[in-house]
């Protein structure tokens, strides 16, 4: 999944500022999660993820993040999140596959 957009200078405020609660995780990648936890109706496992500050402005706030997410049944979910992409997107895409036998250990 992917969000990518360049808010204006006006609705940068709380997005970007040095606030707690601000960043793109924060206001975009949790949204994100929800729609896949919905979709999957399934628990997430474990996750890993990296934040920077890419954009012009002096922040001390994450403007862009990209995520994996573990689900069960072995479903792995990346997201990438940004506030610097001057073209605003927003996709999704899923691409399923049948997993490979997995030996099992008696």
């Amino acid at each position: 999944m992917r969000h990518a957009t360049l808010p204006p200078e006006r609705r940068r405020g709380w997005r970007l500022g040095n606030t707690p609660g601000a960043g793109a995780v924060m206001d975009l990648s949790c949204h994100d999660a929800s729609v896949v936890n919905a979709l999957l109706g399934t628990k997430a496992l474990e996750s890993s993820a990296i934040t920077v500050s890419q954009g012009g402005w002096q922040s001390e706030a994450d403007d862009a993040s990209s995520a994996f997410i573990r689900y069960e049944n072995d479903v792995l979910v990346g997201l990438h999140d940004s506030f610097t992409s001057p073209t605003p997107e927003r996709t999704s895409k899923s691409t399923a596959t049948r997993a490979a036998s997995r030996p099992t250990t008696s």
